[in-house]
């Protein structure tokens, strides 16, 4: 390493997150042989296409093709709350109509969405996340990239589908300083 000591985690908290993970993915990868937390931001400011490269492949992300054939790819599960009625879908087995009803932006916006739900979210895999508000907003969506389960309520219902579900409530991210 170009002659400085590598950053370590203060805690194990930070040590066990999916920014750390990422840093020595970086690391090892040689993308960014002396990430730390402040470098990573900055270099996902400065060369944000590296960066949402670096993203994708990290997450295991093929973006030759389109977001909602990735989103069927991926191995996050669908839960959808209608009309008094619930139907689940692992992400690879939606109907055809469901995946086609999905408002999903480009890759663009999907991977900052995918970044903010691993590094600052701590989305995982294991997620059930509850989402009871703007059904156009494609937030919740990039959580089935990262492998999550994602609940989409009608809008305001979901207070009394927290428990049932075992999920936690999804709520957007306050912008990121520097954020654009």
């Amino acid at each position: 390493m170009g002659g400085h000591a590598a950053w370590h985690p203060p805690d194990e908290a930070t040590a066990a997150s999916n920014l750390m993970v990422f840093i020595e993915w970086l690391r090892a990868s040689g993308l960014l042989p002396e990430a730390d937390p402040a470098e990573v931001a900055a270099w996902r400011a400065r060369a944000p296409d590296a960066f949402a490269a670096a993203i994708a492949g990290f997450a295991g992300l093929d973006t030759q093709g389109s977001v909602r054939d990735a989103v069927r790819r991926a191995g996050g599960t669908l839960v959808l709350h209608r009309g008094g009625r619930r139907r689940v879908w692992r992400a690879g087995a939606m109907p055809p109509d469901i995946a086609m009803s999905l408002e999903l932006p480009g890759w663009d916006v999907v991977l900052e969405l995918v970044a903010d739900h691993l590094l600052r979210a701590e989305t995982r895999p294991d997620h059930r996340l509850l989402w009871d508000a703007d059904q156009t907003d494609p937030w919740p969506l990039a959580a089935l990239l990262v492998g999550a389960t994602v609940i989409l309520a009608e809008p305001g219902a979901g207070e009394a589908l927290l428990g049932p579900e075992e999920a936690v409530r999804l709520t957007p991210l306050p912008s990121a300083p520097g954020a654009g």
